[in-house]
């Protein structure tokens, strides 16, 4: 975490194709390693976020039939993290 921003690396493509990489696992891995007693804010809101995306469709990445790939889905994980703080 720099500057109250949490940083998440996404490795586009995995061999299947392009902005196909599974977006979900990334976040909720980033979100375990940040897990860590100093990190339980962020993990529980990157949590947040993700059940929240979810329950209201605006989450709906490839690996699960959706029609969003690993850049759509984290922006609207990051959108999502942004509202949760407004």
């Amino acid at each position: 975490m720099k500057n109250g921003q949490l940083r998440i690396a996404v490795i586009k493509g995995d061999g299947i194709g392009v902005d196909v990489t599974n977006a979900t696992l990334a976040v909720i891995a980033a979100a375990e390693r940040y897990g860590l007693e100093a990190h339980a804010n962020a993990a529980r809101m990157i949590e947040t976020a993700i059940q929240t995306g979810f329950e209201a469709n605006r989450l709906r990445p490839v690996e699960f039939g959706g029609d969003q790939g690993t850049v759509e889905v984290t922006r609207e994980v990051i959108a999502l993290l942004e509202e949760s703080r407004a």
